[in-house]
């Protein structure tokens, strides 16, 4: 608002024969010239017929108008930020970062003391500990991702975990930090170029599951990452070693079962708990080849390309995804028109309490499940619902009369202020009740050697 694009966004497409030039005002005919007469338009009649409703039910309707004008204002301030967010892609597609940042600061988004990109390099920081890998590790890591290292300091601290004495947990959690917004931007570019006939809801549904900790966990194991990890650490290292071993035989299982069915692959990692500190190492990894490059891309396109795409591209598809338990049953409420349903977590997703999901329609329990990963009793959970379904052909016959009522609405006579706003209402709950339950593991882990501490 304050860089005053406003102004020029149009909410309707452009049409020549209306558009007027700046400062160009239409002539309009001479009234003596005219020779059919002029026209004064009847003066409207004021109904003074209607009586004047009581002061209680008055400040009800303010109150609810108030309302609606604040949703619709928080409607435009959204409509309005997605419209700086296009018009940021449109100058990185058009001139890349440089064009973009200074689209940024025409827009307002204040970054102090940046004016080109080469100025982020000046404000980086060098790794706080004297750490250093072990050469098998470093040339190991650099054959995994495809690119020599700028700063091997960096990604010594990237890859040594908080339990060695003297590490600097604040500045790992920092490389995480960043290496987490490379890797949108990257899985978010990289899905922009494979998907071109995608719908945003598609593209975001794919984005999801490439930077969920279970993917960049199995990436991690997979590529052997985790090999040159380092930590002092005996319960990760078991957490590890469990993971890692149900993960082979789950991979092992899903390929042989792709190929007897002639179909890729799809995401065998789905029903195993992961030790987060693996889909860390990924992200802090990233992190230090992006900050050692100066905050340049070379490094991380590179990484990208050899350690990220081919396994993305092989695993994570719309036909992958489609086995989804929860989205298909999503799917399902859809098509059958229901709208009043909701899978919710109890246990709130702690690891401290126990993980119970539940699938209400209509204020019927359908299925539930529990499990100390709430990730996976949402999954199962779903399925349940599925086989209840199927197992009912007439569930929701007998239960969801959603279609019904919006037909009823859409055939009925004219609404009033009072029903619209409960429309209004009945919607929102609608689009809180149906979000899906998202979850992430939080565990640690660690691998044994890998790194000299120095």
């Amino acid at each position: 608002m304050s860089a005053g694009v406003a102004n020029y966004i149009q909410s309707k497409l452009f049409s020549p024969k209306l558009w007027i030039p700046p400062f160009f005002t239409p002539l309009t005919p001479n009234k003596a010239d005219d020779d059919v007469g002029s026209f004064e338009p009847p003066t409207p009649v004021l109904d003074y017929s209607k009586s004047v409703q009581d002061a209680a039910e008055q400040s009800s309707k303010k109150k609810k108008k108030k309302k609606r004008r604040k949703r619709g204002s928080d409607e435009r301030a959204q409509w309005l930020g997605d419209k700086a967010k296009a018009m940021l892609a449109a100058g990185y597609l058009t001139g890349g970062q440089e064009t973009a940042l200074q689209v940024a600061k025409a827009l307002g988004i204040p970054i102090l003391g940046i004016n080109t990109w080469a100025d982020f390099a000046a404000k980086g920081v060098a790794a706080p500990l004297n750490l250093s890998l072990k050469r098998e590790s470093t040339e190991g890591v650099e054959a995994i991702i495809g690119y020599k290292v700028a700063q091997p300091r960096l990604l010594a601290q990237a890859l040594t975990h908080s339990s060695v004495v003297g590490h600097d947990s604040t500045f790992t959690e920092r490389l995480e930090f960043i290496g987490d917004a490379i890797l949108d931007f990257m899985v978010i570019r990289h899905l922009y170029d494979r998907e071109q006939q995608l719908t945003p809801g598609g593209l975001t549904l794919l984005k999801g599951a490439m930077v969920s900790n279970s993917t960049l966990a199995a990436v991690c194991v997979c590529s052997g990452l985790y090999k040159h990890f380092y930590h002092k650490s005996h319960p990760l290292q078991t957490s590890i070693r469990d993971y890692v071993a149900k993960l082979e035989i789950s991979r092992d299982k899903e390929y042989q079962n792709a190929e007897s069915e002639g179909r890729l692959p799809g995401q065998f990692w789905l029903e195993i708990a992961i030790p987060k500190a693996l889909s860390d190492i990924v992200e802090s990894v990233m992190g230090a080849v992006y900050v050692g490059d100066n905050f340049s891309l070379e490094g991380v396109e590179k990484l990208f390309e050899n350690l990220l795409k081919p396994f993305y591209d092989k695993h994570i598809t719309l036909k992958t995804l489609s086995h989804h338990p929860t989205k298909l049953l999503f799917e399902l409420f859809q098509s059958q028109g229901c709208r009043r349903f909701t899978v919710q977590n109890d246990g709130k997703g702690k690891k401290t309490t126990p993980n119970i999901v539940q699938v209400v329609v209509h204020d019927i329990t359908l299925a539930s499940a529990e499990d100390p990963d709430p990730g996976l009793a949402a999954r199962r959970a779903s399925l349940f619902a599925l086989d209840a379904l199927e197992g009912d052909p007439g569930f929701f016959a007998r239960t969801c009369d959603c279609r019904i009522n919006t037909m009823a609405k859409d055939k009925g006579p004219s609404r009033s202020a009072e029903q619209m706003e409960a429309e209004d209402n009945e919607s929102e709950d609608g689009r809180v009740a149906n979000e899906p339950v998202a979850a992430e593991i939080l565990q640690e882990s660690d691998i044994e050697e890998g790194m000299i501490v120095e």
